[in-house]
């Protein structure tokens, strides 16, 4: 469909990343989306208990979503100095 086509564009457009590294952005934000909500729904509808009251549950999935579009690009892992870190232990084996 066209209208989404430029949606998922202008999507793309904001990471201000690589085309393949904004695609998979998009992917990640589509993935975080569907699944927040659908978990979200899920716990509503059981009648679990929920961290985050709906304006807060909303409020923090855009902020991630957001994150996950305009996150400043890095430097590939193999390329940072050992001092920069990853993040997690690297384990050998």
């Amino acid at each position: 469909p066209p209208v989404l086509r430029r949606i998922l564009a202008e999507l793309e457009t904001r990471t201000g990343a690589a085309p393949a590294v904004a695609r998979e952005r998009v992917i990640a934000l589509i993935m975080l989306l569907t699944a927040s909500s659908a978990d979200r729904a899920r716990q509503l509808a059981d009648g679990q208990r929920t961290d985050l009251d709906h304006d807060s549950f909303t409020t923090n999935l855009v902020d991630m979503l957001v994150g996950c579009l305009e996150a400043t690009p890095g430097a590939p892992i193999a390329e940072r100095a050992p001092s920069e870190g990853v993040g997690v232990a690297a384990v050998d084996g």
